[in-house]
């Protein structure tokens, strides 16, 4: 396995082991990434052609979504059957987009605010900021963010935080990945343009 010299390994670890953070937030109930596999996606929803059923079928989602017991499509809203028992009743609303054009979203049960998934967290269904759902970047400091930005464009152009030479020994990768298959040339110097660009700001001295 790859070992722990490489500057994002200490990043992380040291924001782990230290706990400190620039600014004060309310208390963190977990983090985006690990509830937003069972989330509920209004996109997802679309893509699947849910709202296309007639008003009134009922659908039995225990499989993707194990807090879920069935859901019912209703004309202006859609009514959720916890695996508790209780109903959740989440409105549907329609925001222009375009030309001629509307966008679904879901309205959060408890704040009314206009979100795309809605969370499973403690018997209740809530947007994000209700939950108190904090995402994986905001968890750590400011260069360590840069760090997981590097990593995230990276993967993009298909490479690996780590590669393995002749002789079985690993070390972390800092070369410029070569141009994906089938990424438009464009695309490609965009990422380039954002990797030089978080390079540059990670010798430039904070504001304050």
């Amino acid at each position: 396995m790859p070992t722990a010299t490489a500057s994002l390994g200490r990043e992380l670890l040291r924001e782990e082991i230290d706990g400190t953070m620039t600014k004060s937030r309310p208390r963190c109930h977990g983090t985006v990434e690990e509830h937003q596999r069972v989330a509920l996606d209004v996109r997802e929803l679309i893509t699947q052609h849910v709202f296309e059923r007639p008003v009134g079928s009922v659908f039995h989602l225990g499989l993707r979504f194990p807090w879920l017991r069935t859901m019912r499509l209703d004309s202006a809203n859609l009514s959720l059957e916890l695996t508790t028992g209780r109903i959740v009743t989440v409105s549907l609303t329609w925001t222009p987009c375009g030309f001629a054009g509307e966008r679904m979203g879901l309205l959060c049960p408890r704040c009314s605010r206009r979100v795309c998934l809605l969370y499973h967290l403690e018997g209740q269904v809530l947007c994000r900021t209700c939950a108190r759902l904090w995402y994986a970047a905001q968890r750590v400091s400011a260069t360590a963010r840069k760090f997981l930005a590097l990593r995230r464009i990276r993967y993009k152009l298909g490479a690996s935080d780590y590669y393995r030479d002749a002789r079985g020994q690993w070390h972390a990768s800092t070369g410029i990945p070569p141009k994906p298959p089938r990424m438009w040339r464009k695309t490609y110097t965009r990422h380039l343009a954002s990797l030089a660009r978080i390079e540059r700001s990670r010798y430039l001295p904070r504001r304050r």
